[in-house]
């Protein structure tokens, strides 16, 4: 099932991109209490980043949600759920459709 496939494809770039988040907001913490003004960008656009992987959402549908400052920090995590994808579907020229339709295109 191609759908399926995409769902578990999905739940494993969200996980790694989990573990990521969880060393950032480690590190991030430290500056914080150093008082480092970027590390409020940052801890900003990681608790947005967190929300996002907890509801099991790709980063790059939620990119608008992010400001300039965010999305610039964003792109140095280089988080694999924040990137555009593509999927590549095999069909053979019998076989079904995604959405279950056996025509022929």
């Amino acid at each position: 099932d191609p759908l399926l496939d995409i769902q578990i494809i999905n739940l494993e770039l969200i996980e790694s991109d989990k573990s990521i988040l969880i060393k950032r907001k480690e590190s991030n913490q430290k500056d914080l209490k150093r008082g480092d003004d970027n590390a409020k960008i940052i801890d900003s656009m990681l608790n947005k980043v967190e929300k996002i992987l907890n509801d099991e959402k790709l980063i790059s549908q939620f990119l608008n949600t992010f400001s300039n400052d965010e999305l610039i920090e964003l792109k140095k995590l280089q988080l694999l759920t924040a990137k555009p994808v593509l999927y590549a579907l095999n069909k053979d020229s019998i076989g079904e459709n995604i959405d279950g339709d056996d025509t022929d295109d």
